[in-house]
């Protein structure tokens, strides 16, 4: 951007190439009718598989859980996971966004003693990417939880989620 006159206001320009500010991507679990869940193992990460296009979606790997950042710069995350009890005790359920491997945010719930009750882990996190950076959502601790999918009162929401959008 060129400044003329001696009045002129300019800013700073930008670094070249970074994604467009806005552009994003939501991944979630595949809805098949009713609340379906999904079986998780401990310290993998979660496969959402049903990724919605806004310019970021060729960014999340369906077959590997991970977001790669096309680009640097800042990145908000939003984590949504839904768990159902599949066993008739008390479990803490531990999800964590992973950034190359290491746990940047990390949250639990108390998932009740019984079979069939839900416990949701929902946060949100704001980080500063560098290019090919990878992102994960995690199951830490809870195995012996299960995902739920989607539902069907709502046939179009999805329950378990995990969102990106690139700030600038």
């Amino acid at each position: 951007m060129a400044c003329s006159g001696a009045a002129a206001s300019c800013g700073p320009t930008g670094p070249a190439g970074l994604v467009t500010p806005g552009s994003f991507f939501q991944a979630q679990l595949s809805q098949v009718n009713g609340l379906i869940p999904v079986g998780i193992t401990t310290f993998r990460p979660v496969f959402f598989d049903v990724v919605t296009a806004g310019g970021l979606d060729a960014a999340y790997d369906t077959t590997t859980g991970t977001f790669t950042a096309p680009r640097a710069g800042f990145y908000s995350f939003a984590v949504n996971v839904v768990a159902n009890n599949s066993a008739a005790t008390a479990t803490i359920f531990l999800v964590a966004l992973n950034v190359n491997g290491t746990t940047t945010n990390a949250q639990t719930a108390q998932v009740p003693a019984t079979i069939g009750q839900v416990a949701a882990v929902a946060f949100t996190s704001l980080l500063l990417l560098s290019a090919a950076d990878e992102v994960q959502v995690t199951c830490l601790a809870g195995a012996a939880n299960l995902l739920y999918l989607g539902s069907n009162v709502y046939p179009v929401a999805a329950i378990s989620t995990f969102a990106g959008t690139s700030l600038f």
